[in-house]
């Protein structure tokens, strides 16, 4: 079972335009995105479905240790949902961190005939591993209950545990270090906004600059200053309209 959950735009009429689909991070869920969906919806005028992966938030146990490929998995998975939500072309992706990762590998990993993405929003990506990444990863490991980590994750996920030993133990793993998808996200070639902080703590410039140099449809690239990890939840203010504005120039599918 996958949990899921629709965002309306309340006094706007979203019925008319694609949906928008929230991948969370690597720790997150729907509940985990805080006010961010709702403020997605009414900013954009659309409706947003956000959905808990497998092992996350409410949906079914996914047992680790996990493989280093399980982002391409969980992208290969996301059609079945969309074709439950009644969601086809013309969808617009909106990842943050791992799922930002799962946006970008969606067109490389999606079956022929799955819904064709009219763009992709990518937060904080990462397309390959980094030494700063791993460190923080490491540091939050190493402090998961004395930093009160453990209690706030308990607060989104059935087995937070299991969640964040999954999660900790495939980055901090020796197979996941030559984890990179630069040749997969040559699959994109619709439009990609894409958004890091320039204070991330998980990813340098590099990863922005490697994005841009492999997909193959136009980039919008923003680095927020002053921001870390999280741009949605730091400077919603700032993300939401360069959301909005990206969907205003998005070419409509034609099917």
């Amino acid at each position: 079972m996958i949990h899921r959950q629709w965002f309306e735009p309340g006094s706007g009429d979203g019925s008319g335009e694609a949906s928008l689909v929230l991948l969370h991070e690597g720790l997150g869920s729907i509940s985990a995105w805080g006010p961010f969906p709702q403020q997605l919806a009414a900013g954009t005028g659309r409706r947003v479905l956000a959905y808990d992966r497998r092992g996350y938030g409410r949906s079914q146990a996914h047992a680790g240790p996990w493989p280093a490929r399980y982002m391409h998995d969980e992208a290969a998975r996301l059609p079945a949902l969309l074709a439950e939500e009644g969601v086809g072309d013309g969808v617009v992706l909106v990842g943050h961190s791992d799922g930002a990762s799962i946006a970008l590998l969606y067109p490389s990993q999606a079956a022929p005939g799955s819904p064709r993405p009219a763009g992709i929003v990518s937060l904080s990506a990462h397309l390959f591993v980094e030494p700063v990444g791993v460190a923080a990863i490491a540091e939050v490991t190493a402090g998961y209950q004395a930093t009160g980590l453990r209690d706030r994750l308990a607060r989104h996920h059935a087995d937070a545990d299991a969640t964040f030993g999954a999660w900790s133990e495939v980055w901090l793993s020796d197979r996941f270090r030559p984890w990179v998808l630069d040749d997969d996200v040559g699959a994109v070639t619709c439009p990609v906004l894409a958004i890091q902080g320039a204070a991330d703590r998980y990813g340098t410039r590099l990863q922005l600059d490697r994005l841009a140099a492999a997909v193959r449809g136009p980039v919008e690239v923003h680095e927020l200053d002053g921001v870390d990890h999280w741009p949605h939840r730091e400077a919603p203010d700032t993300v939401v309209p360069l959301i909005r504005a990206f969907l205003a120039n998005l070419p409509k599918l034609h099917v």
